[in-house]
């Protein structure tokens, strides 16, 4: 279990577990082999930001890995990080994620804001909107729909 608790907070830069991380960890059912081994592969694609396997991981998420990742989010962590909690959990509708989403429209990377704009859109995201005519995302219909959202 200690290293499970390691392993996963390694992915937080100069950051030591909080007692409400740990008993978050703690708590969900770790004890589970298929839980933990999920939350082991999910935490190493981010880590690795190995996006093949961020985007293969994402259709099964579940709230169980929403309440072990979520504590390891954190807006200083480095941008490939997050981007690769953003890419994991852009498919996602929970409540707890509108700050991560947030974050991610401050991204370098197009596809994070991207994400971030359609889970803050909601039923309302329209993404084929934010593509250009090759299909490639588009810095300026992107840039567009982030000035109109927080407007």
């Amino acid at each position: 279990m200690l290293g499970l608790m390691i392993f996963l907070l390694s992915c937080k830069e100069s950051k030591t577990p909080t007692s409400t991380q740990n008993q978050i960890i703690e708590s969900n059912a770790l004890s589970d082999d298929d839980l933990e081994k999920s939350i082991r592969r999910m935490v190493r694609a981010m880590n690795e930001y190995n996006v093949p396997a961020i985007e293969s991981l994402r259709d099964s998420v579940t709230p169980a890995h929403i309440d072990v990742l979520l504590p390891l989010w954190d807006i200083e962590l480095n941008w490939k990080t997050k981007d690769g909690f953003t890419f994991l959990m852009c498919d996602q509708i929970d409540p707890r994620l509108k700050p991560m989403m947030q974050e991610a429209l401050n991204s370098p990377l197009e596809d994070s804001q991207a994400y971030g704009l359609c889970y803050l859109q909601g039923k309302d995201c329209n993404f084929n909107s934010m593509l250009d005519q090759y299909g490639r995302f588009s810095k300026e219909a992107i840039n567009q729909q982030i000035k109109a959202l927080k407007n």
